[in-house]
């Protein structure tokens, strides 16, 4: 995966401020502080200075980040058709056999849409952060505020 000079800046302002973070143990303990320092990395006038190495590793990160996205995307197809399936099954069932299994299996089916879709949000992001030592805010940030963002989609 290629990435434009558009996106190599943002993971430059990613990657220095994700450092600043890291070596600021005052950010990282405080809860919600890491998003507003991304934030203001994004917005600054100049791309900051950064070791080659360290923007590799950004870069790599990146690249993981994005095929998470990609899975991540088709998982959410997934959940409206497995509601329905719910609300259909539990309705069968209801009609069949009684509505507490009717409940019951509407139940069921939810807790298991509800299990895959944070089972993949968190616990298969997990390698990532701990391959590349970012905290969930700054994948969350990545994710979320950068790979979404609708300039980085069309450079895609």
């Amino acid at each position: 995966m290629e990435f434009t000079q558009y996106q190599l800046d943002r993971i430059a302002r990613f990657a220095a401020a994700s450092e600043g973070i890291h070596q600021n143990q005052l950010l990282l303990t405080t809860p919600g502080m890491v998003k507003p320092t991304l934030v203001l990395a994004m917005r600054s006038k100049k791309t900051p200075e950064i070791s080659e190495p360290k923007l590799q590793n950004a870069i790599e990160a990146f690249k993981h980040l994005s095929a998470h996205h990609k899975k991540a995307k088709r998982v959410d197809r997934f959940v409206p058709a497995g509601l329905v399936l719910g609300a259909v099954c539990g309705a069968f069932v209801w009609g069949r056999i009684g509505p507490a299994m009717g409940i019951a299996a509407s139940a069921t089916i939810l807790a298991g849409i509800v299990l895959v879709k944070v089972a993949y949000g968190y616990l298969a992001l997990r390698p990532i952060m701990q391959r590349f030592r970012l905290t969930y805010e700054e994948a969350a940030f990545a994710l979320n505020e950068m790979i979404e963002d609708p300039r980085w989609q069309a450079d895609l």
